[in-house]
């Protein structure tokens, strides 16, 4: 992603940048689990192009156990946390516990932020409270916000006796059709599911995948949140899951155990995005008050956006 969403914004490099810092690479085949492969080769056998995702793992440390998601016990797998170790070794202060509940102004400029009864100030403050957030804080102080998207997606599994899925490296090969991803996915709620369902499967008993899609940005978020599917986001939904089921099959799960979970949503995104609530240095109207969270992004990116959050602020930062 050269261009950024046709806003003239670089972010070349950026992303190397990134990518170099947090070790970004393709899963190397001894990280490819007996799940994951077996999903592979039914994708490929059925003419799908299937790719391994990049991830930022050090293959040297990984433990395999499968719970990434879930707080890698070795540190194999990079965290944010490594950036507030280095912002507290450079002298930052990191203040935890305090809830930002306003952004102050005066003039035109931005003075600080109130956390309930406390005040701290300064001429440079950068919200980076998330697309849930962040539209709060700054509607409140006149600047315009706008819809909500997020990558909605489904997980549909089934009966895969004995193939150890629980411990494959999460979501390690994906295929990219029409506008969704579908990916090799792992879900305990998948296991409970079918339990539910009669079947006496235990966690590494079970064969999934994920249909995450590009959905329509119809969201909002006020006094609730509210977001929808569309009949657009439904129509992508029904057809990736009929692509997910028939690669499940391939891979050797019998079809009648088929289990669908209900649908959720991740990467909310886009209420404060560019063009609307900021420029192309993600500066809003208020001078020194910056926006840097998935709320500046202009349309769902239908994949994790980590890598380009991190970019942006990168990017932003140079320019503050």
């Amino acid at each position: 992603m050269k261009s950024c969403w046709g806003f003239g914004i670089d972010l070349s490099a950026e992303f190397v940048e990134v990518e170099r810092e947090l070790g970004v690479q393709e899963l190397p085949d001894d990280l490819i689990g007996e799940g994951t492969r077996r999903l592979m080769d039914a994708a490929s056998r059925l003419g799908l192009t299937v790719r391994k995702m990049q991830k930022f793992i050090d293959p040297e440390q990984c433990c395999r156990d499968g719970r990434c998601s879930l707080g890698c016990p070795v540190q194999a797998r990079w965290s944010a946390v490594r950036f507030i170790e280095a912002a507290r070794e450079n002298g930052a202060t990191v203040v935890t516990g305090r809830e930002v509940t306003g952004i102050l102004t005066r003039g035109g400029r931005v003075t600080g932020v109130r956390c309930g009864s406390r005040v701290w100030h300064d001429d440079l403050v950068v919200i980076a409270s998330g697309a849930l957030e962040t539209p709060r804080l700054i509607g409140n102080i006149g600047i315009p916000t706008a819809p909500l998207f997020c990558d909605t997606f489904a997980s549909i599994g089934g009966v895969c006796p004995g193939i150890g899925f629980d411990r494959d490296v999460p979501m390690g090969a994906y295929v990219a059709h029409e506008s969704s991803l579908i990916l090799s996915h792992y879900s305990r709620q998948l296991v409970a599911t079918l339990q539910g369902a009669g079947h006496a499967v235990g966690e590494g008993d079970v064969l999934g995948m994920m249909v995450k899609i590009t959905d329509e940005d119809s969201g909002s978020v006020g006094a609730t949140i509210k977001k929808g599917v569309t009949e657009h986001d439904a129509r992508l939904l029904a057809q990736g899951s009929s692509v997910a089921g028939a690669i499940l099959t391939g891979a050797g799960v019998d079809p009648v155990t088929f289990v669908s979970l209900p649908l959720r949503g991740s990467h909310p995104g886009g209420t404060a995005r560019i063009g609307v609530s900021v420029d192309t240095s993600l500066r809003t109207r208020i001078a020194g008050l910056y926006v840097c969270d998935a709320s500046v992004l202009p349309k769902t990116p239908g994949a994790p956006p980590i890598i380009t959050i991190i970019a942006l602020a990168k990017y932003a930062a140079k320019r503050m």
